[in-house]
């Protein structure tokens, strides 16, 4: 889900935070603005059970395999996975975008955003050039996002 969830089976799995800061003073020539992202990931991993609230909507890598991961195992391909994406991310944005749009859990879906502290409504159609999540509105109009907290409306 984008931006920032793994979905198995339509069942939260994974979680991504992504926090970032771009120095707004403007780079000396030459240069480019300083600037840094930090990425947190949590993934259940091995719970066999969650709480009546989460149930419906979250499962393990445990309760979808039938088996016990090792973590550190785990850690370490993710880790690999994220090293492999990253070096051609430079270079080739298009492809990393064309990976999430094939893999996308909400297009099609009616989704709210909530932005600060408004709420816009639409159904996911596709990612744009940038990555932005673009939704169809109830008007008919499209419209781009690019942060905020997704909910599907099911």
């Amino acid at each position: 889900k984008w931006p920032n969830d793994i979905y198995i089976d339509a069942k939260k799995v994974t979680g991504i935070l992504i926090e970032s800061y771009l120095d707004p003073a403007p780079a000396p020539v030459g240069l480019v603005r300083q600037g840094f992202a930090i990425a947190g990931i949590g993934v259940n991993v091995n719970q066999t059970a969650f709480p009546p609230e989460l149930k419906d909507r979250a499962a393990s890598l445990r309760q979808l395999t039938g088996r016990a991961f090792d973590r550190q195992r785990l850690a370490v391909a993710i880790l690999r996975s994220l090293d492999a994406w990253y070096r051609p991310l430079e270079h080739d944005f298009a492809s990393l975008l064309a990976a999430a749009e094939a893999r996308s859990f909400l297009k099609g879906k009616w989704i709210t955003a909530t932005l600060g502290g408004t709420e816009i409504s639409g159904e996911a159609l596709r990612l744009d050039d940038t990555g932005g999540l673009v939704l169809r509105l109830p008007d008919g109009t499209e419209t781009t996002i690019s942060s905020g907290e997704v909910t599907v409306r099911w």
